[in-house]
């Protein structure tokens, strides 16, 4: 008997607590078992996009490494991201059983630059889903600055559950 294809649930995050709560929130209440599996994304700002790691597994963190990040901020970024997605949300999912991808991303830094990434990223998985904390911005702030979660909502074409 086949066995029936995973769904891909996008959670792109940044190192807030917000997403760890957009994490536990779509492993509680979308999370179906072995039938699914969760895509971490994680931009790194930078001038040169490219994919500079997948981590994933069960019951670890394997990396594979397809490019060396640039010295300095780059790096540090790079470490920080790591940290938070080890130490905050891995410990979760591996605890809840939930199947898990982390890719971290170097790419332009603004928000409709990111909030793009999303959705291509939704659109290769084949994503049910993205699942996003709203950093709820001022309306002042949001005007000038954009969002991340602002742009996906309205461009993406995979439906956009954005946690307040």
């Amino acid at each position: 008997m086949a066995s029936e294809p995973k769904r891909n649930i996008l959670l792109p995050v940044d190192d807030s607590e917000g997403c760890e709560r957009a994490c536990q929130w779509a492993v509680e209440h979308m999370y179906r078992g072995d039938t699914d599996e969760f895509h971490i994304l994680h931009i790194i700002p930078s001038q040169q996009p490219e994919v500079i790691s997948g981590l994933g597994g069960i019951s670890g963190m394997d990396a594979i490494v397809t490019a060396k990040p640039d010295a300095g901020a780059d790096q540090q970024h790079v470490e920080e991201a790591t940290s938070f997605i080890s130490h905050r949300l891995l410990p979760y999912l591996t605890e809840k059983g939930v199947h898990f991808k982390v890719e971290l991303c170097r790419y332009l830094t603004d928000n409709d630059s990111i909030g793009d990434v999303v959705c291509k990223r939704a659109e290769a998985l084949d994503a049910v889903a993205v699942v996003l904390q709203s950093h709820n911005k001022s309306a002042i702030t949001e005007f000038f600055m954009g969002s991340v979660a602002n742009y996906t909502a309205n461009h993406c074409r995979r439906p956009v559950l954005l946690m307040h």
